[in-house]
C-alpha cells in the first residue's frame, strides 16, 4: 500500500482567520512535557515533517499552548515568497499572511 503525500492546501486544509493574536511562544515537545504520550509526539512531529516537505522555509515552530489533554501548535513558515503564520488547534487549522 503505497502512502499517499500530504500537501498543504491554504483554504481547504487551513481556514483564513484575520483576528488571530501571534503568541511566539514556540515551545518544543519535551520543553512542555517530561513524558509526553505517544499522540502528542506524533501530532507534533507530523505537523513538523509536514511543513518541512511543503513550504519554502519554517521560520519558527513549536507549541502555543498546552495541558494535559491538548497541545496547539504554531508556526510562521514562507511559501511562494509570502510569510504565514499558521495556528494549528485540535479543531481547525488557522492561517493569517504577514
Amino acid at each position: 500500500m503505497k502512502k499517499e503525500k500530504k500537501y498543504i492546501n491554504f483554504g481547504e486544509d487551513f481556514k483564513e482567520n484575520n483576528n488571530l493574536f501571534i503568541r511566539g511562544n514556540y515551545n518544543t515537545l519535551y520543553e512542555c512535557y517530561n513524558r509526553p504520550s505517544e499522540r502528542k509526539a506524533y501530532i507534533y512531529d507530523y505537523y513538523r515533517k509536514l511543513l518541512q516537505e511543503n513550504v519554502d522555509n519554517v521560520e519558527n515552530y513549536g507549541i502555543a499552548s498546552y495541558n494535559c489533554n491538548i497541545i496547539t501548535l504554531e508556526a510562521i513558515i514562507q511559501k511562494d515568497f509570502k510569510r504565514y503564520y499558521l495556528y494549528i488547534t485540535p479543531s481547525y487549522n488557522y492561517y493569517i499572511e504577514l
